[in-house]
């Protein structure tokens, strides 16, 4: 954004420099930089002078690109100016590892067609049926293991929960199913799958 340059090639740019850093990666100016003062990003268009990057992590901290500013005047920059900008490579991070985390939910979603997915879903709490969960969960263990990353899993029971169906009734036991996942769901993030695993269980 700012610029007619979309992009450039690793042998000269300044992100290539940004993204061997763990850290803030600054050009005060780059005419006084023996490593930039006979760039051609510097002695031609766009001329730049000024150069912030920050590196863009993987979910196992590894540096897989970089998010800078650059301006075409010298200038400082403090850490307090530079937070913005690791916000937003955090958010870049964030979202990246969000898409990855769901390639196995979007697999099981192509994988079957509307009346398979039917048969795949939980009829009361409009969640994953055990079967669904199993197999999401067996390709969301291979996908991590193949990239390693972590994935986390949790085993959510609803205490006492005969004791609302003795009391109240079935009907009102099965409210208190539908209640539970609205408020997991709430709290959950777009990737994250809810599946029924037994009556009162959600995996």
């Amino acid at each position: 954004q700012g610029l007619t340059v979309c992009e450039t090639s690793r042998e000269i740019s300044f992100c290539g420099h940004a993204i061997l850093q763990d850290d803030f990666f600054i050009i005060n100016d780059a005419t006084k930089d023996p490593r930039f003062s006979d760039n051609p990003l510097v002695t031609e268009s766009p001329g730049i002078r000024f150069y912030a990057g920050c590196p863009i992590k993987s979910k196992n901290s590894r540096n897989i690109g970089s998010l800078c500013i650059i301006d075409r005047e010298p200038r400082t920059i403090t850490t307090q100016e530079l937070a913005p900008l690791a916000d937003m490579a955090t958010l870049v991070s964030n979202e990246l590892a969000k898409q990855n985390q769901s390639d196995a939910y979007q697999a099981l979603v192509k994988e079957f067609d509307a009346m398979k997915r039917a048969s795949m879903i939980d009829e009361l709490t409009r969640t994953w049926n055990r079967a669904a969960t199993e197999k999401l969960l067996t390709k969301q263990l291979l996908l991590s293991r193949k990239k390693e990353q972590s994935l986390a899993l949790f085993m959510v029971d609803i205490d006492d929960f005969k004791n609302i169906n003795d009391a109240h009734g079935h009907l009102a036991g099965d409210e208190a199913l539908r209640e539970v996942v609205k408020r997991m769901l709430r709290v959950l993030r777009e990737n994250d799958v809810v599946g029924r695993w037994g009556g009162e269980e959600f995996l």
